[in-house]
């Protein structure tokens, strides 16, 4: 059975339920929610988030919390941003006493009492000794408690909006599922029951992005792996990311990520 969430892919067990990370950014993410709780501490940089239906302006110093559930994604400025980056397992932490799937949690702070917290767990994590994992799971919890009595916010979100948010991931999930294909947004509105205008209006509305943006960027997305991890040609990239030739693939990669794709396999080859 598929999920109906954005699922952080090897990320839950009940031994270590999280990941910690530093991440820089430097073109625009992928939308997408998850039912975990994620962190974004910012180090350097500054960028624009979309979170849930707000666009926030995020500089060094701040921290981003994404609800459960809630559509996100980075866009980047001119300069890299740099972050640390926290998931944390839902079930396991609900388990704890913390109610993370029905919160509704501030989506931007400046605390410096957590962003240290943050910090050591990760240094905690780099250096690996004997019950680290235990150690940075400790630190979660504090930095729960900290975030839970003091940035918890009353839910105010309308049906017309979470009805918009539940179909702007039904076309996400779609596009994700068959990207590879002919894919038109009168399509993906046929899937999706809505009229084609609707769709165009509420996708850019919520995203800020139009659909026809989104699906060459999960084409991208796929390319990006493709280029990264595999031998094949430019042209067999592009046709098994839904591109019709290697010309147009080219020319949506470098829009995208502001460099061409031999450019970024020759940075990015393992």
């Amino acid at each position: 059975m598929k999920s109906k969430y954005e699922l952080h892919p090897a990320l839950m067990n009940n031994t270590y339920p999280l990941k910690i990370r530093i991440q820089k950014q430097s073109s625009n993410g992928y939308i997408h929610w998850h039912e975990n709780l994620e962190m974004l501490y910012f180090l350097e940089g500054e960028c624009n988030v979309i979170n849930g239906n707000e666009e926030l302006f995020v500089k060094s110093g701040e921290i981003v919390i994404f609800n459960s559930e809630a559509v996100h994604y980075l866009k980047a400025k001119d300069n890299p941003c740099k972050y640390i980056i926290v998931q944390l397992d839902t079930t396991y932490f609900e388990a704890m006493g913390f109610n993370i799937s029905d919160s509704n949690i501030k989506k931007i702070i400046n605390d410096q009492e957590i962003g240290a917290i943050l910090k050591n767990a990760l240094t905690e994590q780099e250096n690996a000794l004997p019950y680290y994992q235990e150690s940075v799971k400790a630190m979660m919890m504090e930095v729960l408690v900290i975030i839970f009595r003091k940035y918890l916010e009353e839910d105010t979100k309308s049906n017309e909006l979470s009805n918009k948010l539940k179909l702007i991931k039904k076309v996400a999930k779609y596009v994700k599922r068959h990207y590879d294909e002919e894919l038109t947004v009168e399509r993906i509105s046929e899937e999706c029951g809505y009229s084609r205008f609707y769709i165009s209006k509420t996708f850019k509305e919520i995203t800020g992005f139009t659909v026809v943006w989104y699906i060459n960027a999960a084409r991208i997305e796929k390319a990006k792996s493709l280029l990264k991890n595999g031998d094949l040609s430019m042209g067999e990239i592009a046709l098994q990311c839904g591109f019709g030739n290697q010309s147009y693939f080219g020319k949506v990669f470098k829009r995208i990520e502001n460099i061409s794709p031999h450019e970024y396999k020759a940075k990015n080859r393992h």
